[in-house]
């Protein structure tokens, strides 16, 4: 009974990899692609990385693959560090997503100046100099 719901258990987590590439795949057709997206994207892959870790390492924890102690280990140790990863990715999807302040701290000046500048180029204010618009918005730099 255990091995069947590990291969289970294996088996629809696989399946969910293949559900997020076809959504990453979707995502990746977009032609406009912003920090938001970028964010996004990076989470599917890391979120598709760990599913098929998880699903990999169960299967080798239950000996339906062949493996040895040290291997299982190492696959815990990755899936650890895949989650890890994961969560800055979605946090950082989060930020970029609610417009937070930490998502347009990037690189340093300019990187906020051009940051909080895509936030206002539909209202017309895109000629103004980057102090002028920064001080105009209230960017602290």
């Amino acid at each position: 009974m255990q091995l069947t719901r590990a291969f289970a258990y294996a088996v629809s987590g696989h399946f969910y990899v293949i559900i997020i590439l076809f959504l990453l795949r979707s995502s990746l057709q977009i032609k406009r692609h912003t920090r938001q997206h970028y964010w996004f994207n990076v989470s599917l892959i890391v979120q598709a990385t760990y599913l098929f870790l998880d699903g990999t390492r169960t299967l080798m924890m239950n000996r339906i693959l062949p493996s040895n102690e040290a291997l299982v280990n190492f696959a815990s140790l990755c899936l650890a560090i895949t989650l890890n990863i994961l969560s800055y990715t979605t946090l950082m999807f989060v930020v970029c997503k609610i417009e937070l302040p930490l998502a347009l701290k990037t690189s340093g000046r300019t990187g906020l100046f051009w940051a909080c500048r895509s936030r206002f180029l539909c209202e017309g204010i895109e000629n103004r100099s980057q102090s002028d618009f920064l001080k105009e918005i209230g960017c602290q730099y």
